[in-house]
């Protein structure tokens, strides 16, 4: 086993896979019963590019979901 993993909640690239868990989603709300019955942390979300493009703002509801299941 293991007791943290990192899981792509914004995509990599453009038709990259990636995990939708919005805030207050049933989704979401599974995925942290689940993890936390297993006693797995989510340690990261992965990645966002930092580019001339990067708009800060326009990544708040990834990282509100990343918070909401418990990355730090």
């Amino acid at each position: 086993g293991f007791a943290s993993i990192g899981l792509r909640l914004h995509p990599a690239f453009p038709g990259a896979p990636f995990y939708e868990l919005p805030v207050g989603s049933h989704s979401a709300q599974e995925f942290k019963t689940v993890a936390d019955g297993e006693g797995i942390k989510v340690f990261d979300i992965e990645f966002f590019v930092i580019d001339e493009s990067f708009l800060a703002a326009s990544h708040e509801a990834t990282v509100a979901a990343a918070a909401n299941i418990g990355a730090r």
